[in-house]
């Protein structure tokens, strides 16, 4: 796959240029009528915007079909320098992944600091062996692996306590981005999502945007949000909100802690 498309999958390149702070609800109205559903130009995260040098090793678990996919994953984790890969789990939702006591307790045992999973196309059992991973290992981050077009069951793993996701067809070093992104306190998200996101939270007085359960994204959230729904790139996000690409992964990252508390409360 090339770049252009894969980019923005997560932040595409904007179609109307942003003025100012804050993108006024007009505009990002009009902007997210006019989007395409698929730029041609996209530009992707490369792994040096998120960390020139790695501190200390990244050790990564996946939990993957036995294949080709498996194969490719391991190779791009012992590729990178600044990953640990520890022994991959080689089995797959047809093998009881959903309900797996196994996977729950080689988690605890190993204690990774990023846990691959794929999650096919969504099953509530998956949902449960992340929130038992979860609580087996509490530092650990769950990166999802996921098909294109399975918005919705991404988001209830998110709920469930997943820190990220990329997409099956997605470059190695779109998958060594996330990882760092994890390691350094930040997630990505797609438009699909961003927008997914957004319809839970209905706007609300002095800036803050309430949800069931009495969680709360705050503006700077869901300035975030907004522009990545539109299809804007990370470079710009981080231009129009005055913030370095950092900080503004971290608010996804924030969101997503949000989600989570939302769905347990």
């Amino acid at each position: 796959m090339q770049a252009s498309t894969l980019g923005q999958r997560y932040f595409g390149v904007p179609h109307l240029s942003l003025y100012g702070r804050r993108a006024s609800d007009r505009l990002s109205a009009s902007r997210c009528a006019n989007a395409d559903p698929v730029s041609s130009l996209g530009a992707p995260l490369a792994p040096s915007d998120l960390a020139a040098t790695p501190v200390g090793g990244v050790r990564v678990l996946i939990v993957d079909t036995p294949g080709p996919d498996l194969e490719r994953l391991v190779g791009v984790v012992r590729a990178y320098a600044g990953f640990q890969l520890l022994p991959p789990l080689d089995y797959g939702l047809e093998y009881g992944l959903e309900y797996a006591a196994e996977l729950v307790e080689e988690v605890r045992h190993q204690s990774p600091d990023i846990l691959v999973m794929d999650i096919g196309r969504g099953d509530a059992g998956v949902a449960a062996s992340i929130r038992a991973c979860r609580v087996a290992s509490p530092h650990t981050e769950i990166l999802l692996r996921t098909p294109v077009g399975n918005d919705g069951y991404v988001l209830a793993c998110i709920e469930a306590g997943a820190s990220g996701y990329f997409f099956k067809d997605a470059a190695a070093e779109w998958i060594v981005a996330c990882v760092l992104a994890l390691r350094d306190g930040g997630a990505l998200i797609s438009p699909g999502i961003a927008r997914r996101v957004l319809s839970r939270f209905p706007l609300a007085a002095a800036g803050l945007h309430p949800a069931a359960g009495g969680a709360e994204l705050t503006e700077p959230q869901v300035d975030v949000l907004r522009l990545v729904a539109c299809g804007t790139g990370l470079h710009e996000i981080s231009d129009t909100l005055a913030l370095t690409t950092r900080q503004v992964l971290a608010l996804i990252k924030s969101v997503y802690r949000v989600l989570a508390d939302t769905a347990q409360a």
